[in-house]
């Protein structure tokens, strides 16, 4: 499954201080011989259009060969955000007796966006799916009223609706009563590349 020309119109590139980052993730759900649940294979911080299109061959390499999953965050991390986050981090650590630093960066990058024009997904894992209208029309009439659906990312067993923010208490008050509660997350990564080869024994 490859959504990196869906995603690509998505991306942004007006802030220098500003990248996407994409995880390479091995999971034990691809991969059932698997000693743990995940493998953060590889990491990519993506700065610029030039970036994502060079990368774009080496990521699909990456998951083929370890039958993994690329994601991206479409809300984009800050430089120098990270970067003092990772001073106080550290200082924490070397405080604890703890110096193997090495997973900082990434870990943080994880963490903590920067991003004003910030982005909500709806996980939705059900295929196929009959009410996908009826969720845009929902999610449009919440405050603050007006169109929120900026894209749908299929994935392995479903599709992610990349919206605006919205009103989350009233948005699962309505679902709940549908009988129906998909999960909505303000950061969470979305779907870039899926490879659906057979279990592949390297890391």
């Amino acid at each position: 499954m490859n959504n990196f020309q869906i995603i690509r119109e998505l991306l942004k590139f007006d802030d220098p201080d500003k990248f996407y980052f994409i995880q390479i993730l091995k999971r034990r759900k691809d991969n059932p011989t698997m000693g743990k649940d995940m493998c953060n294979i590889d990491n990519f911080c993506v700065y610029s259009m030039e970036d994502y299109e060079r990368y774009e061959k080496r990521i699909i390499d990456v998951c083929e060969r370890n039958n993994a999953r690329a994601y991206i965050r479409l809300n984009r991390r800050s430089d120098k955000k990270i970067a003092l986050q990772m001073l106080a981090r550290m200082a924490q650590m070397i405080a604890s007796e703890q110096y193997n630093i090495r997973k900082l960066y990434y870990s943080i990058a994880g963490e903590f966006h920067s991003e004003e024009d910030k982005t909500f997904i709806i996980d939705i894992d059900i295929k196929p799916f009959n009410d996908f209208d009826k969720i845009e029309k929902l999610i449009n009439g919440l405050q603050p009223t007006g169109d929120k659906l900026i894209a749908t990312i299929p994935t392995v067993n479903g599709f992610h609706m990349i919206t605006r923010p919205f009103n989350l208490a009233e948005f699962r008050k309505y679902m709940q009563l549908q009988g129906d509660t998909p999960d909505i997350h303000k950061d969470n990564p979305t779907l870039l590349y899926y490879s659906e080869t057979k279990e592949n024994p390297l890391i």
